[in-house]
């Protein structure tokens, strides 16, 4: 059950992605063009760092709001990397750094980090690695891991897609870091992400079969056959009700 904060968050995120998530957008996206307006209007209302304590430089509220943007925007297919900008933003909340307004993504791969601040790895599908503007990783110093975070412009990027065109990249890091780039990560952080990000995608997963289900039903009330709607026949009720 959602508040009343959340359903009104709910109602002013339909009407943005409703004006601006159109299928232009998306299929503009898919073709390789950065979705900046929807992005930048998404920004400006904070629900790109809804969920993300105003200490760290998020907007404030709780996970479920996170969540409810996240699955939202899934529904409407909106081609953004919401979901890896809510992991990267807890992740540097967790390790006490302060959030920007930069897109981001999170990587997971095999980093290290050394005494000098020295960062080395790499990593395969990086969701929108080529249009983020920082990504953020873990890596390991001895027995420890660190949070860190990169300006995507100082790594390698050989772009990829996956089945649904959406960009999934590889990384290539090496470089030096300054101090105020990484810090002590809390414990298990690497399987902590792969957990939330697991949860995040059976979430969007649910806000898409939602809008299949929403328009299976409508084109079934609006095709004839036989003289009068589909979902009109037991079948038709017995697969929507599936």
């Amino acid at each position: 059950m959602m508040n009343n904060e959340q359903s009104m968050l709910k109602d002013a995120l339909e009407r943005l992605l409703t004006d601006m998530c159109t299928a232009d957008v998306v299929d503009a996206a898919e073709a390789g063009h950065w979705p900046a307006d929807l992005w930048q209007s998404l920004t400006e209302m904070g629900f790109t760092l809804a969920g993300i304590s105003e200490q760290a430089g998020g907007t404030g509220g709780d996970i479920a709001d996170s969540l409810l943007v996240i699955r939202e925007a899934a529904r409407f297919a909106a081609p953004l990397p919401l979901a890896e900008h809510f992991l990267a933003a807890r992740l540097l909340e967790e390790s006490s750094q302060t959030v920007t307004r930069s897109v981001m993504t999170v990587a997971s791969g095999d980093f290290s980090l050394d005494d000098q601040g020295r960062l080395r790895g790499h990593a395969d599908h990086v969701a929108f690695a080529r249009w983020a503007e920082e990504i953020v990783l873990v890596a390991t110093r001895d027995d420890q891991q660190f949070v860190c975070r990169v300006e995507a412009s100082d790594v390698e990027i050989v772009p990829g897609t996956n089945l649904a065109g959406e960009p999934l990249d590889a990384i290539d890091v090496d470089l030096v870091l300054p101090d105020v780039s990484f810090a002590k990560a809390q414990a298990e952080s690497t399987r902590r992400l792969f957990v939330m990000g697991a949860a995040l995608r059976s979430l969007m997963m649910a806000g898409a079969l939602e809008s299949i289900l929403q328009m299976s039903v409508k084109y079934a009330m609006e095709r004839s056959q036989f003289g009068r709607p589909i979902s009109k026949f037991q079948a038709i009720q017995h697969q929507l009700a599936a």
